[in-house]
């Protein structure tokens, strides 16, 4: 792997732990180990799935970053986020799905 390639895993990394500090602690408790589980279970994938795991991680840093506001290192209160996406549209989805497979 390029030098380049690990600055940009690292730089998505670090900026992901970043936004993860304006979560409620038990949120950000969760999604760290999660982050940290998955960076290290990628970290010797072929380059096509590295790739499609960078975008998927960009995506949801984007959505991340947009729903919140990091509060600096140094704050002691946190204020309440919003945080999540919206599953109005994909209940179409599941219903038709599980129409007749619950007895």
């Amino acid at each position: 792997m390029s030098r380049a390639h690990v600055s940009i895993v690292r730089s998505l990394y670090k900026r992901i732990l970043v936004l993860h500090r304006s979560l409620p602690l038990e949120l950000q408790a969760v999604g760290d180990e999660y982050v940290k589980a998955e960076f290290r279970r990628h970290k010797d994938v072929p380059t096509y799935e590295a790739a499609k795991f960078m975008v998927e991680w960009k995506n949801y840093a984007d959505t991340l970053s947009e729903q919140v506001n990091p509060a600096p290192p140094s704050a002691t209160y946190q204020t309440p986020v919003n945080v999540g996406q919206h599953l109005d549209n994909c209940i179409g989805w599941f219903k038709t799905r599980t129409i007749g497979t619950t007895s």
